[in-house]
């Protein structure tokens, strides 16, 4: 009689972290060149299934201190892109980008106020 052998707990997190990695890796290349879903969208790039992967992206670039980022952060829950939306959650980004002089963020925070 055969016994099945099943991958362990460990080697199952352990390979699902390695492909998390690689996965991120590959993705944070792709958006730290553009920083940009547009541009995305226009090389034919951004599916939907992108904005996920850009916010993750964005994330790491938030904690690293990024306004840029923090304002892309802002566009994709004003429209909803890989996100709910919310126009509210979307202040409050640019809001954190405007505080460190970002002016495009400055400007999307009075445009949210009219």
């Amino acid at each position: 009689q055969l016994e099945e052998t099943q991958p362990n707990d460990a080697v199952v997190r352990a390979r699902n972290k390695e492909l998390a990695h690689k996965y991120a890796k590959e993705a944070m290349a792709k958006v730290a060149a553009t920083m940009d879903l547009n541009t995305l969208h226009t090389k034919g790039d951004g599916a939907p299934g992108d904005f996920m992967t850009a916010l993750e992206c964005y994330l790491k670039a938030v904690h690293k201190g990024h306004a840029n980022a923090m304002v892309n952060v802002g566009d994709l829950f004003l429209e909803g892109q890989g996100v709910s939306k919310s126009s509210s959650v979307a202040t409050g980004w640019y809001l954190k980008s405007a505080y460190q002089g970002n002016t495009n963020a400055q400007r999307k925070v009075e445009a949210l106020r009219v």
